[in-house]
């Protein structure tokens, strides 16, 4: 896959369409038109993370994904944290992911492509979905029956949602 095309913190619907395109050999799908956005759902709603990008937004549409670079500006970091730890920490899972979860923002990103493909490794490696892909292409005839959303979950949040609700049986709604 080619990971500059990774958004920051991927919604449901692009993980759905990653993962058909790991097992079907479909297109792998873009990073979209806000890559440096993410919806997630508290208990106030929905809310918006965005991440500052340098030069602003105009840059979004003047250069490629893998170009953009991510401005320190407004001490997102903290505030993005803050927002997915109040939304998600009741979660069952929460707990066993927080670590992985607060690394993510620990580390100064350079450019808006690495804090993409840093975030798709983090939901990557808490789920277990790539192992689980790697074991599907060597019995394709065993891919599981999918589950459909919950009712209170639209497919665009963000797929952390999942993981925190469902741990490693998120695949089971992405397939």
């Amino acid at each position: 896959m080619n990971c500059m095309e990774t958004p920051y913190l991927p919604c449901i619907d692009w993980y759905r369409a990653w993962v058909r395109a790991a097992l079907h050999g479909a297109p792998y799908p873009e990073a979209g038109e806000a890559p440096n956005r993410t919806a997630i759902l508290g208990a106030w709603g929905e809310q918006t993370l965005t991440v500052p990008i340098e030069g602003g937004r105009r840059r979004l549409q003047q250069l490629p994904v893998w170009q953009l670079g991510v401005s320190e500006h407004g001490n997102w970091r903290h505030t993005h944290c803050h927002a997915l730890t109040s939304a998600y920490g009741a979660y069952p899972y929460f707990p066993y992911f927080r670590d992985a979860l607060e690394a993510l923002y620990t580390v100064r990103h350079t450019s808006l492509a690495s804090l993409g493909r840093l975030s798709h490794e983090l939901f990557a490696d808490c789920s277990g979905i790539d192992g689980i892909l790697r074991w599907l292409a060597v019995h394709p005839d065993a891919v599981p029956t999918g589950r459909p959303l919950p009712a209170d979950l639209p497919g665009h949040i963000c797929a952390l949602d999942l993981l925190f609700r469902f741990g490693p049986e998120s695949i089971f709604y992405l397939v």
